[in-house]
């Protein structure tokens, strides 16, 4: 006996494989968005602890002719945390509650870290809202601060 075949069964033959490639594509793209995110978490918890230790160091020694020495501890804390940071696209600042810098006087220790965006096809759609690196990568900026109480002065204005 000869079986017929209707029109509605021929054109749905490849419907299935069809939306296994499209969700498939769009779930490996929030995968690496989850993954790009937690390495831009990682590295803020990086950040942070590398302020503690600068901040913590900064209490003790907080004379100017100390800052490239609190830098260079909050470059080695991050440099610790994360082996094979880009240190170049690291900033950071030594703001002074007051000057003179008097024990008792507050002092803060900023990093901030310009982090790439590498989400596969998203990274080209967001250059339109983030900033570019000179390759044309979109990062966004993250960024940790401690303020920590000076304990020492090196300052003979201070009482």
């Amino acid at each position: 006996m000869r079986q017929f075949v209707t029109k509605s069964q021929t054109s749905e033959r490849g419907q299935s494989l069809v939306e296994l490639a499209l969700g498939f594509t769009f779930i490996l793209i929030l995968l690496a968005g989850a993954i790009n995110f937690g390495q831009a978490f990682f590295i803020w918890i990086a950040l942070r602890e590398a302020t503690q230790e600068g901040a913590v160091y900064a209490a003790r020694h907080p004379t100017t002719g100390y800052y490239p020495e609190i830098r260079n501890r909050v470059r080695a804390a991050v440099q610790t945390e994360i082996p094979g940071f880009e240190i170049g696209r690291l900033t950071t600042d030594i703001t002074p509650g007051a000057n003179p810098i008097c024990p008792g006087n507050a002092i803060t220790i900023s990093a901030t870290y310009r982090f790439r965006i590498l989400i596969p096809f998203v990274s080209t759609a967001v250059t339109i809202v983030l900033p570019t690196e000179a390759d044309g990568t979109p990062y966004i900026t993250v960024g940790a601060s401690t303020t920590n109480t000076v304990l020492i002065s090196g300052d003979p204005s201070c009482p």
